[in-house]
């Protein structure tokens, strides 16, 4: 329907809908009207009045002590990253109008120069300086123009990576802070442990200490214990994190071990979504500690395997939980054989939840579903939930779940700002 909507960076059906509509009623009931004809959606509960209810649980904690520091140590950093750049980027913008102001008064100069009509000793010492500044001006020149293509390349490789990175770092801080470098290990002990493995490791011997700088540069403190575990003669036993710190250093691995005790004391099957796999990885360490039985299915499960693992699931009262990767587990599966969802991370999208929720919430299902999510407070984690709750709203405020509401609905779900910045950026 791009003839209808229009194109995406250019929408004017939108700027007309915002220029014509005033506050939020308006605008959501605008869009209600250019919708209906497209959308036609029915919530499972009104297809089969058999359907299950499902029970929604935010489970907050706060960040454990080493989590905590490790947290503000990395907020502090990158904070005075990007305070550096910003006075480097001051400091261009001073130069480059330092070069403008000595262009103008050389050029001043130079007129000055050229309507006279006598030289004498004053003008020689004028053209004098006149050709001082004018080389003081391409010495300005050349090294604005060396600094602006340094600040570009910087700027391209640093700037949005930085921020984004820095996210990525704070959610991996909030999910298990074994997912980062150097939470655990110090930079001697890793290089420590390279020299070991290059001496000893069939893998690694003849590497140069530069090329296991190298394969080591991305690893996180979590693949560092994996690879002192799997190392057969034993030589870095003494690398290996102890199981307790594993545990008891993430406040979200303490939240889901309460939340697990309660639901298999209960005799509940369990899935356990993750958005991230290296995180099913310490799960999965987690419960073998605790001797848990479990399955896994993630995007690296071969398609032939899946039904087989599935089954195995539903069919085993033995295994309690099974471990899914949120975007690999949200489409095609039937596992109305659990009936607890617990979102050990979650995402920007409240749709992939939604979608991950219902391999558990689905025709079929004989109880009531429980959906838990793990929050940790004072964390980034707030924010996405923030984001997610508020696509959510507008979701629901538009469509109403399934139905489309009568034009004068009071809602107030939404300020009319964030209704105004999220139809933005969704259509923009």
């Amino acid at each position: 329907m791009p003839h209808i909507f229009g194109k995406i960076k250019n929408n004017s059906m939108l700027e007309e809908l915002l220029s014509h509509a005033e506050g939020n009623n308006a605008i959501i009931s605008r869009m209600k009207k250019i919708l209906s004809p497209f959308f036609l959606r029915r919530l499972k509960s009104e297809v089969s009045l058999e359907l299950k209810p499902k029970e929604e649980t935010i489970n907050r904690c706060k960040l454990t002590d080493v989590q905590s520091k490790f947290y503000a140590d990395l907020v502090a950093r990158s904070k005075k990253q990007l305070e550096a750049r910003l006075e480097a980027k001051q400091d261009a913008k001073d130069a480059k109008e330092k070069a403008k102001q000595a262009k103008l008064k050389a050029k001043e100069l130079s007129r000055k120069r050229k309507s006279s009509k006598t030289i004498d000793v004053d003008d020689e010492e004028v053209e004098e300086d006149d050709e001082e500044e004018m080389l003081d001006l391409d010495q300005i020149d050349l090294v604005d123009e060396e600094k602006k293509g340094k600040k570009k390349k910087e700027k391209a490789l640093t700037t949005n990576q930085m921020m984004t990175n820095l996210l990525m770092e704070l959610r991996k801080i909030s999910n298990h802070p074994l997912l980062c470098k150097n939470f655990y290990y110090k930079d001697e002990q890793i290089r420590e442990i390279k020299q070991i493995l290059r001496m000893n490791d069939n893998e690694f011997i003849g590497y140069t200490m530069e090329e296991m700088d190298e394969i080591f540069l991305d690893y996180s403190d979590y693949e560092i214990h994996c690879i002192a575990q799997n190392q057969t003669r034993n030589l870095l036993e003494k690398y290996i994190i102890p199981d307790t710190f594993i545990v008891e250093c993430s406040t979200k691995c303490l939240k889901l071990n309460e939340l697990l005790d309660a639901e298999r004391k209960k005799g509940n099957k369990v899935l356990v979504f993750s958005m991230m796999t290296r995180v099913l990885d310490i799960l999965e360490e987690v419960l073998s500690m605790q001797d848990i039985s479990f399955c896994r299915l993630d995007g690296t499960t071969p398609v032939n395997d899946r039904q087989d693992i599935i089954d195995l699931f539903s069919g085993d009262k033995t295994i309690p939980v099974m471990l899914l990767s949120t975007l690999a587990g949200g489409l095609g599966i039937n596992l109305t054989c659990a009936n607890v969802v617990i979102f050990y991370d979650i995402s920007f999208n409240p749709q992939v939840e939604r979608q991950a929720e219902d391999r558990a919430h689905r025709l079929g299902q004989e109880k009531t579903v429980y959906i838990h999510r793990i929050i940790v407070d004072d964390s980034v984690d707030n924010n996405i939930l923030e984001m997610s709750t508020t696509k959510r709203e507008l979701n629901d405020s538009m469509l109403e779940e399934g139905s489309y509401a009568a034009a004068n609905d009071n809602n107030s779900k939404l300020e009319s700002k964030k209704i105004v910045k999220l139809l933005t950026s969704i259509l923009a």
